[in-house]
């Protein structure tokens, strides 16, 4: 919250949530190697980000026409504005599709654990989205969120951020550690055999 209203901290809470994120990525990429993982993918009706620099011309026919916007406004005239070399267009496909990373165990399988990734950033440790079943979601009467939920106020200041930090980097140490003993022993079993 203070990260919204910040004027003289703006950059630090910046930093830090960037940093959060990163953390977040780094501990999913750990959880999505366990064999407790099941992945799925999500791709919406406009999946790619489109950034538009319209030329002067360009910008006055959207403002008189009635388009909601400037992508309404790039649906409706494609080709006249790629064609204009005073007008930018830059697509980053499937920016807004999901990963969704889903944690089961056989021996409790009424306790799930879901987590949902940014395409762009679950690129990296998550495998391509043609290899892994697609799913549709709805989108949550309190936002846009499609797979699990936002904090409520009280979930927000329960612990320090020092706190979670410490308790973070214990439990990131110790998955590693169970991960890495997992997959030693399977390893050691194959080679018996």
């Amino acid at each position: 919250m203070k990260g919204i209203k910040a004027v003289k901290y703006q950059a630090l809470y910046e930093q830090r949530r960037e940093r959060w994120y990163a953390r977040k990525d780094e501990a999913l990429s750990v959880l999505a190697h366990s064999s407790y993982a099941h992945f799925a993918f999500y791709r919406p009706d406009q999946a790619d980000k489109i950034t538009l620099s319209l030329c002067d011309d360009h910008y006055q026919s959207m403002r008189e026409g009635f388009y909601e916007g400037k992508r309404d406004f790039y649906v409706a005239h494609t080709k006249e504005i790629t064609a204009c070399p005073r007008c930018h267009v830059t697509i980053e496909f499937d920016y807004y599709s999901l990963y969704s990373l889903e944690l089961v165990a056989d021996v409790h399988p009424d306790m799930r654990f879901a987590f949902h990734i940014p395409y762009p950033s679950g690129l990296a440790f998550l495998p391509p989205p043609h290899s892994i079943p697609h799913v549709t979601q709805a989108e949550q009467e309190d936002g846009l969120f499609r797979f699990g939920r936002s904090l409520d106020e009280g979930e927000k200041i329960l612990y320090r951020e020092k706190d979670v930090e410490t308790q973070f980097t214990q439990a990131l140490t110790e998955a590693r550690r169970l991960l890495s003993s997992v997959e030693l022993s399977s390893f050691s079993e194959k080679k018996a055999r």
